[in-house]
């Protein structure tokens, strides 16, 4: 059944994720987050109590991270699906510098596959999916350098050196040349994918992708089964308690895996996003205090917080028009705006939407998360920790 329902699916979370502008009604199920997430208008939430979650460490409550932005919003990228459960294999590993294990209780209040969770998992009480990232493919052309400009630059290297190898192809053993060639984070998919392997005169493409990291980038969460209203799933997730100070100290030397995703920008954003960015963080030494400074100038009297916005014109930059025209929305806009600018100064980092931590309840261990606690920030990388969660949203 869940096969053979899955495109129609996948249809209703991006329907219901279009429509999340309208108002909030009693029997709506939450807010859902699909393969996309656009720049929207007017949004509204009502104040039902969507999630119970139990803490010792309040954290936000990811249901999906996006990797890949255009001008219109964010695409989640194509993910893989990994089973794991309480009888069955483990979680992926994650990074854990100065993490700590807690345990968390959440209960839904409503039938759901969607599963939140609040920092690295490591067990889980329910038969669940882990998406991870597919690593990335690149397709080199090998006639002219005139795309070059749309790939990250240390594929644009591997590109040229390519170049040299194949044109004119010298040898009847192009892949053995190829793959002599390149790092050892990449691997040959193909060579002249559309021609076949009949024409060996010479290659026009090449396609190679990075191999599988050993750490796999978890970007979502579902139940293999889904859950009933008010039943209660367990964890234990590291969470991030690194300071300040040792968050300064992380290593800079990003994996090509990281890079390629999460430094990814379109050639059409306007170059006044990056002036800007680089403006605001001209005096930043690390990472982390470029992630502090743009995470400051966000949450200052500049920008205003508001639901209640028009939809960014269709010809325009969602970021562009938020920094520099209306300078008001609510947390995808906020969120966005950083997460741009943190990856047009050299940070790895990526859009995380699902929930705020909620309002603790006088004499009970959990939190009340509501619908309005519906939420979007910013996760910045930081090798050896993980993702590091940010919040450039000046009304949370």
């Amino acid at each position: 059944w869940d096969y053979g329902r899955s495109p129609i699916a996948r249809i209703e979370d991006d329907f219901a994720r279009l429509f999340s502008g309208i108002a909030s009604q009693k029997d709506l199920a939450g807010r859902f987050f699909g393969d996309s997430l656009p720049f929207q208008g007017k949004i509204s939430f009502s104040g039902d109590v969507v999630l119970h979650a139990q803490s010792e460490y309040p954290s936000y409550w990811m249901s999906r991270t996006y990797s890949e932005y255009t001008s219109q919003g964010w695409l989640a990228g194509d993910t893989r699906e990994v089973n794991v459960g309480p009888d069955g294999p483990p979680p992926p590993p994650q990074e854990t510098a100065k993490r700590v294990p807690v345990v968390q209780n959440v209960q839904v209040n409503f039938d759901t596959d969607v599963l939140w969770v609040g920092g690295s998992v490591d067990w889980i009480s329910h038969d669940a999916v882990a998406l991870t990232l597919a690593p990335k493919a690149f397709t080199i052309d090998i006639t002219t350098a005139g795309k070059d400009d749309e790939l990250p630059e240390e594929i644009q290297s591997v590109a040229a050196e390519l170049r040299e190898i194949l044109n004119p192809l010298r040898t009847a053993f192009a892949e053995s040349e190829i793959a002599r060639a390149l790092p050892d984070d990449l691997t040959l998919i193909n060579v002249n994918p559309d021609a076949g392997y009949s024409d060996r005169t010479s290659i026009n493409t090449v396609r190679i992708a990075y191999k599988e990291p050993a750490t796999p980038d978890v970007v979502g969460w579902k139940f293999s089964r889904g859950l009933k209203e008010e039943e209660i799933y367990s964890m234990r997730s590291f969470v991030s308690r690194a300071s300040i100070a040792e968050l300064k100290e992380a290593p800079t030397e990003y994996a090509g895996t990281i890079t390629s995703q999460y430094l990814q920008l379109p050639s059409s954003l306007p170059q006044r996003v990056r002036d800007l960015a680089a403006e605001v963080t001209v005096d930043a030494e690390t990472p982390m205090d470029k992630a502090l400074a743009l995470q400051g100038y966000l949450r200052g009297d500049d920008f205003e917080y508001s639901q209640d916005i028009d939809k960014p014109p269709r010809n325009r930059d969602g970021v562009d028009n938020f920094l520099f025209d209306t300078k008001v929305g609510y947390s995808d806009y906020f969120a966005s705006a950083m997460t741009v600018m943190l990856r047009s100064v050299g940070v790895p980092a990526r859009m995380a939407a699902g929930y705020a931590p909620g309002e603790s309840q006088e004499g009970t261990p959990f939190r009340a998360v509501r619908d309005s606690d519906s939420h979007g920030w910013t996760q910045a990388y930081f090798p050896g920790h993980g993702w590091i969660d940010f919040e450039p949203t000046s009304a949370w």
